[in-house]
């Protein structure tokens, strides 16, 4: 074969690599070559025209293209391109032969092109593998959490909580709920737990948990203490809420497929219910940053309703703020959702963010105000959201408990609603599939 000249590039900036060189307004640029880069056409030093190099390294469009050399210096460099220095210790007319000499034979360039093919095909794969967004990340996560809209279990399988709120922290010695609740065919718990701020503070969490996987439920564990923030001055803030779960850390490790941390209860009042954001936010940060992989759930502000529509307007920018995108939404739905185009338009603009949510809370009359529960569940039920019904029994407002004195033989009207109607929990509740496998 003819010889070959052996140009250097130095990998660095264009001012680095030629300074004195550089064309004016141009910016350094980066290429990697193989050390074969211009086969000369000919013998003769004085031929100004080169063949491009065929070898598997390429310079992007330009090197599918090859270069042709149109002026050079003595020594037979191009001086007007940039990148390039002479490798001084090999003459410019000395005669010897490539390094990749074999790519000019077609069979060898066949092989090398295969070879730079797969590669690139490789690494293509690589990427596509490994280069996921957090969102996609949580989906691999071991327990419960976010894909889409949807809770899923750690195997992938949907989950779509039908369970009840259990008053545990002013009850505590009302252990046996747990069963009766499964027994009304229940698959979620919803546990109010005291953080020491108002109740408790709530030393049993180890046990709660235990209770709930021992009758098969999932479990949703809250801070109560938060509740209408900002209106009652006796509440908690959410960071104070936090650092309680911080306290039980080492409860909630290792059991991502059953707890779900509702970090606080309807956190602010209506007074001022814009702080929800920053609030929140921080308290999903926080949470992160303190090693938490748990499914989140965040209350709305307005005492759970968000009648103002900050969390619906502002969910967005809850969700950017945690780092495993594993977070849901909770509306409490009571007399400002009278009506059925009141629940429908506020699913709607879920749906229409793309965010998950649940009805954390709602009943069938609050305040003396009616609430259409049976919109809430026929929706739900229709668009595959969870609802968690207030409350087994034990609150000042009867109308808002399921039992009579938490006995399972004595369902109130609202219990019957809410386990034996159409759209009920034992019409639609499914058992997580991490009880049947594990």
């Amino acid at each position: 074969m003819p010889g070959c000249l052996l140009p250097v590039c130095t990998r660095g900036s264009l001012g680095d690599r030629r300074k004195g060189l550089r064309p004016s307004g141009r910016r350094p640029v980066k290429i990697s070559v193989c050390r074969c880069v211009w086969h000369r056409r000919s013998s003769s030093w004085t031929s100004r025209s080169f063949l491009p190099c065929w070898c598997p390294v390429r310079f992007g469009d330009r090197g599918t293209r090859g270069f042709t050399l149109t002026r050079h210096d003595a020594s037979g460099y191009d001086v007007g391109r940039p990148g390039w220095t002479r490798d001084l210790s090999v003459s410019p007319r000395t005669q010897r032969s490539c390094p990749n000499s074999g790519a000019s034979t077609p069979e060898v360039r066949m092989r090398k092109s295969l070879a730079v093919l797969g590669a690139t095909l490789l690494t293509i794969a690589t990427s596509v593998l490994t280069a996921v967004s957090p969102a996609s990340a949580a989906t691999t996560a071991t327990g419960l959490h976010i894909s889409g809209r949807d809770i899923v279990e750690g195997n992938g399988q949907t989950f779509v909580m039908r369970g009840i709120s259990h008053a545990h922290v002013w009850f505590p010695s009302q252990t046996s709920s747990f069963a009766n609740i499964k027994a009304q065919g229940a698959n979620t718990v919803r546990v109010v737990l005291g953080s020491g701020k108002r109740w408790g503070p709530s030393t049993d969490v180890a046990n709660v948990v235990s209770q709930c996987k021992r009758n098969r439920l999932i479990c949703v564990l809250e801070v109560h203490d938060t509740t209408g923030y900002g209106q009652d001055g006796a509440a908690a803030t959410l960071d104070e809420a936090v650092s309680f779960w911080i306290g039980q850390k080492h409860n909630l490790v290792g059991q991502e497929s059953y707890v779900v941390i509702n970090i606080g209860n309807e956190p602010i009042g209506n007074n001022n219910p814009g702080q929800w954001t920053n609030a929140t936010a921080n308290a999903v940060r926080r949470m992160r940053a303190n090693g938490f992989q748990n499914l989140l759930m965040v209350d709305a502000p307005n005492w759970g309703q968000d009648q103002d529509h900050v969390m619906r307007d502002n969910a967005q920018t809850v969700w950017n703020a945690d780092s495993l995108h594993n977070t849901v939404f909770s509306v409490h739905m009571y007399a400002i959702y009278n009506t059925a185009s009141s629940i429908t338009s506020y699913f709607d603009a879920f749906k229409a963010k793309g965010l998950p949510l649940v009805v954390g809370e709602f009943g069938w009359h609050f305040d003396s105000g009616q609430v259409d529960d049976q919109t809430v569940m026929s929706q739900t039920v229709a668009r595959g959201i969870g609802y968690l019904g207030w409350s087994w029994a034990g609150n000042n407002d009867s109308r808002l408990d399921m039992t009579n004195n938490f006995n399972p033989g004595q369902l109130t009207t609202w219990g019957r609603r809410i386990i034996n109607g159409p759209n009920g929990i034992k019409a639609t509740a499914k058992e997580a599939s991490v009880y049947s496998h594990g």
